[in-house]
């Protein structure tokens, strides 16, 4: 996980949202996917960042400059999964699921 994400680690799962800018219809369409889908964002610890200029995290993540990309981050700072797409909340929350810490929580 890139210096700036280090305190979510063990906290938090991060969506990161890239995005060329404000204008970009992926970024509202994933915005309204994760409207959607926001009552689960709480129990699954799950906290969407939108970075539109933030060169250091695309480098990171190793994002492309002026493209759409969303990269979903376990608690542990690792990356599990990445979308050149808007995500659907279903899909994230399944991934999630799917993650032998929520599974642990879950009590599965």
């Amino acid at each position: 996980m890139t210096e700036p994400f280090a305190e979510h680690k063990w906290r938090h799962r991060l969506l990161l949202v890239f995005a060329p800018d404000e204008a970009d219809a992926n970024l509202a369409e994933q915005k309204k996917l994760l409207e959607e889908g926001e009552a689960g964002f709480e129990e699954r610890d799950l906290l969407p960042l939108f970075l539109l200029e933030d060169e250091e995290a695309r480098d990171g993540f190793d994002v492309a400059e002026r493209s759409f990309a969303a990269v979903l981050i376990g608690k542990d700072g690792t990356e599990k999964a990445r979308f050149e797409r808007p995500a659907e909340s279903d899909e994230l929350f399944r991934r999630i699921d799917g993650m032998p810490m929520r599974r642990r929580k879950m009590g599965m």
